[in-house]
């Protein structure tokens, strides 16, 4: 629910001397999988942007009360678009500063059902992300753009498409979804690294830190403040 408490959990798994997997969902499907290697092998050239924006509604009324509770949930952010930040971040890299604005039907400094996020990521790209759980216009695509190449999803990712500069964009296909149960006990097994793991969950749960902050303050956070 917050950086404190991630912390905590980083300071247990060494104590324990244990392999650890988080499951960061959204960086396993097809289409994040296929931005990443593309962008591994300089298929985009220099990464310039990365954006995400998943808008949805989830029924107040109709959900369970610790969902609706941000001091349980962490609201919108920690509870579901986390794992936005989390793909961004394994494109882009360190982010080195946050800039975020927040709407929330109650107010309070961590209550967020409605988010904005502007990202400055160390090697000089930028990314955006907008999030909701209260929308009335459902939405949900991401896209990279490279100085190269762009690759960008239909709603809902059912489809990728790429462009290379001056030419139009076509259908790509998408590499198959990472299989995260294997992987993770691949690592219980020590048989290989865990993609990511507690040290780099901590990184994500940084950056919502100063997500919140930044909304809270209405200024940019540089991530060396929380270090």
């Amino acid at each position: 629910l917050n950086l404190a408490e991630a912390r905590d959990i980083e300071g247990a798994v060494g104590r324990a001397k244990v392999a650890s997997v988080v499951g960061f969902s959204n960086r396993f499907g097809g289409d994040v999988q296929t931005m990443l290697r593309l962008n591994e092998a300089g298929e985009l050239g220099d990464l310039i942007s990365i954006a995400s924006r998943r808008l949805c509604f989830i029924d107040p009324e109709n959900t369970p009360a610790w969902r609706r509770d941000h001091a349980q949930s962490g609201g919108l952010l920690f509870e579901i678009n986390i794992h936005e930040i989390d793909w961004m971040m394994w494109l882009g890299g360190e982010v080195k500063s946050v800039y975020a604005r927040k709407w929330s039907r109650e107010a309070g400094p961590r209550h967020n059902d409605h988010i904005w996020i502007t990202l400055n990521f160390d090697g000089g790209a930028t990314g955006a992300h907008e999030g909701s759980w209260l929308s009335s216009n459902p939405q949900f695509y991401r896209s990279v753009e490279g100085t190269r190449a762009g690759l960008c999803t239909d709603e809902w990712g059912t489809q990728l498409f790429m462009a290379r500069r001056g030419e139009n964009r076509h259908p790509h296909p998408k590499d198959d979804a990472f299989d995260l149960r294997a992987h993770f006990l691949d690592c219980i097994e020590d048989k290989v690294q865990p993609v990511a793991d507690v040290h780099w969950a901590l990184k994500v749960m940084a950056v919502g830190e100063a997500i919140l902050l930044s909304a809270a303050q209405n200024r940019v956070v540089h991530m060396q403040e929380l270090f």
